[in-house]
């Protein structure tokens, strides 16, 4: 798991992407990375069937709330080992072997076909279809004759976009004698959610001083929504401004927490806080933002909250 993830890093980073620093444990996303206005959820998952619902939905909806895109990286299903140049999707995000990552990010290559019940399909290119069909000055019904299936489909294919299977679009290419096939954008497979429902708060899960930073953000007009597996305990929303937000009392492990999301903030662009509960530590943390349950209570309106995040970078 480790060198899969090692591998997909330095895949990003060759194709230009910054990259946050892994999130250890199970996650509901292994690492954000970002290439210009593209950022990217990325789920490292061996066996894409093995991708829970839960998981999936809080992955689905934290790429939304920071606009970028969730993907997943794997080696198989169940019953297959993951093809290449084929997307699949599990739980509505698109999946890819980690061969296909490489060709679509350095070599520009995207997938040509994605898994769907029944086989792998290929969506056809319309117009060109349209376009290689009357240049030979072909009817819809000589095409269909020549190859073996309706005249209405035919119709579709050119007027829908219709998928059809990869071997019929192979004799459809052969027989036209031109590349016809519509490539798949695996990102367009798992587009930003902003109607994403916020998973539901973990049940019995949250401790009594997490719900009361929790109470008092919301009295101070935040939107809070607890997470179940990120390196986070929460996405605090005001109408302008989300800001990730970790809540802990000062342990040893305090600092590599608040490293990994600080990493995290920096590359999807929004701003992190951690809410102390208790005293805050005496030994610097570098480069954080935190702030005290005390201090907490002490701001009467979101701005406050924002503006001393701004003073203690």
């Amino acid at each position: 798991m480790v060198e899969f993830l090692s591998r997909a890093l330095g895949v990003l980073r060759e194709a230009g992407f910054e990259t946050s620093e892994p999130v250890p444990g199970p996650s509901s996303f292994d690492v954000v990375a970002r290439r210009g206005d593209l950022l990217l959820l990325l789920k490292v998952q061996p066996n894409v069937d093995a991708l829970a619902e839960p998981t999936s939905r809080e992955t689905r909806f934290l790429a939304g709330r920071l606009s970028g895109r969730p993907l997943v990286v794997g080696r198989r299903t169940r019953s297959e080992v993951l093809i290449e140049g084929v997307v699949y999707r599990r739980h509505g995000i698109a999946s890819m072997s980690l061969e296909t990552l490489e060709s679509f990010l350095l070599e520009n290559e995207p997938p040509t076909a994605y898994a769907a019940p029944g086989g792998v399909y290929v969506e056809v290119d319309g117009p060109a279809l349209r376009a290689a069909r009357l240049r030979r000055n072909l009817s819809l019904g000589d095409l269909a004759s020549a190859l073996g299936v309706s005249r209405r489909t035919i119709q579709k294919y050119e007027e829908e976009g219709m998928s059809t299977t990869v071997d019929k679009a192979l004799r459809l290419e052969e027989y036209l004698g031109e590349p016809l096939v519509r490539p798949v954008n695996p990102l367009l497979q798992s587009p930003p959610a902003e109607a994403e429902a916020p998973p539901p708060e973990p049940p019995g899960e949250t401790d009594p001083g997490q719900q009361e930073v929790f109470r008092r953000l919301r009295e101070l007009g935040f939107e809070v929504h607890a997470t179940r597996q990120a390196p986070f305990q929460a996405v605090s929303e005001t109408q302008k401004t989300t800001l990730l937000t970790g809540v802990s009392r000062d342990t040893p492990e305090l600092p590599r927490r608040v490293r990994i999301v600080q990493s995290i903030s920096q590359v999807a662009q929004t701003p992190a806080v951690f809410i102390l509960r208790g005293r805050a530590p005496d030994h610097p943390i570098e480069q954080t933002t935190l702030v005290t349950q005390g201090e907490l209570e002490e701001v009467n309106h979101p701005r406050e909250l924002l503006d001393r995040i701004r003073g203690k970078r």
